[in-house]
């Protein structure tokens, strides 16, 4: 009876067919990074846009935005009474998220953290431990899947007192109000209501309709931030957060001069422009806090304050990211 010889693979054949699958998977792997990337910055998109709607309802309810933060600790104590309550804007329109549980638990005649600075001490900060217990609730509304700093917690902390120090620690989030070139250090937004580089939100107060006068559909309302430097320019201490309002934790900027037609300074654009990485000259490799910013390749989703949201490139014209970021400077212009 014949044997008949079975020839099996050389070890030349399984190297190729080994070089063909890791060429197959090399080529696979981005398709299916893509794609992941696609459904998180669409359910970034859609976070932006329950924002967008509650902003709006909050509105129709009030006649007006919700201040971007109530009494921040920087901002002297003779702006407002009963003391530093560093109420953010974010808590105003919990109602307005499916969050009316979590509002019914805050008590607003005090404080939400204990930061302060200015001409306040700590002595000023009113009972921040009475809301502390609550400001530990993780928002999925507030973040962005993509965000390297997703749900990463910032514990309680007297290091910084004068930034952030929120009894049991608070969240970090993903968007920030727009506030034009104003920070929450800025005096009261009414106090600035004629200067032609005011966003639609600010301290003590927001805007009406009325007061956007370049247009909704042309106006930044809030974006994406991503602050997530530890060790470098603070990155221990600023924000965003959401359950928490001082310095450095709300507010998205673009700065510019108070000037018509808008001009800026070449330091402006270093430090402002959409996902920059530089600061101040006395630091570098930083995320500049207070820039929008996002870890979406190529720019942010930006809620617009018709309740749109919309992709902005990092590389848009300086002075376009301006036209959008100020709500009168009577330069309306369209959204590329």
């Amino acid at each position: 009876m014949r044997m008949i010889a079975r020839r099996g693979f050389t070890l030349v054949e399984l190297l190729v067919v080994i070089a063909i699958i890791g060429i197959l998977i090399a080529l696979l792997l981005p398709a299916v990074q893509a794609a992941r990337e696609a459904a998180r910055r669409s359910q970034c998109v859609n976070n932006g846009k329950q924002i967008g709607l509650a902003l709006h309802n909050y509105h129709d309810t009030f006649k007006c935005f919700p201040s971007g933060v109530i009494n921040c600790g920087f901002r002297p104590k003779t702006e407002y009474a009963g003391g530093v309550k560093n109420t953010p804007g974010w808590a105003l329109i919990l109602p307005f998220i499916e969050q009316q549980p979590l509002y019914d638990k805050l008590d607003f005649r005090f404080a939400f953290g204990e930061g302060y600075g200015s001409s306040n001490t700590a002595a000023d900060v009113v009972a921040p431990s009475i809301n502390a217990p609550h400001l530990t609730t993780r928002i999925d509304l507030f973040e962005c899947p993509s965000a390297r700093n997703k749900g990463v917690f910032k514990p309680y902390t007297t290091t910084y007192a004068a930034y952030l120090t929120v009894p049991g620690g608070s969240y970090r989030t993903n968007w920030f109000f727009s506030s034009g070139s104003f920070s929450e250090n800025s005096a009261p937004f009414q106090n600035n209501i004629s200067a032609v580089n005011q966003g639609m939100f600010g301290t003590q107060q927001g805007c009406t309709m009325a007061q956007i006068t370049d247009g909704t559909s042309n106006s930044f309302a809030v974006g994406e931030a991503l602050y997530d430097v530890p060790g470098c320019c603070g990155g221990l201490h600023w924000g965003p957060f959401a359950l928490f309002g001082n310095y450095t934790h709300l507010f998205g900027l673009v700065g510019a001069n108070n000037t018509r037609p808008i001009t800026y300074a070449a330091s402006h654009k270093m430090n402002y422009t959409i996902n920059t990485t530089l600061q101040w000259p006395s630091y570098t490799s930083c995320r500049t806090a207070g820039v929008f910013s996002s870890d979406h390749p190529g720019g942010v989703n930006m809620v617009f304050g018709d309740g749109s949201v919309r992709f902005i490139a990092e590389t848009l014209d300086y002075l376009t990211l301006c036209r959008l970021a100020f709500i009168h400077d009577a330069e309306p212009v369209e959204v590329p």
